[in-house]
């Protein structure tokens, strides 16, 4: 049995950590230790990076469509 304990919540943090500085384009010198350390992470932030840009090319290509169709301004 393990001695320590991971909460849902430590998880989340996490988490929204590493969203919030893909969202803003910095790369912290932690998640890239962490890339190089764990190549499975690696792999799996690469894929979501590229997920990210794919969404930004859909919404600049499809700007004004979104914007009469949700009412939003891109």
């Amino acid at each position: 049995m393990p001695k320590y304990i991971v909460k849902e919540g430590i998880i989340d943090n996490f988490l929204g950590s590493i969203f919030k500085s893909m969202l803003k384009g910095a790369e912290s010198k932690a998640i890239k230790d962490l890339k190089r350390k764990d190549p499975n992470f690696g792999k799996k932030l690469k894929k979501l990076e590229k997920e990210k840009k794919e969404i930004e090319d859909y919404i600049k290509k499809n700007r004004k469509e979104l914007s009469d169709e949700y009412g939003f301004d891109f």
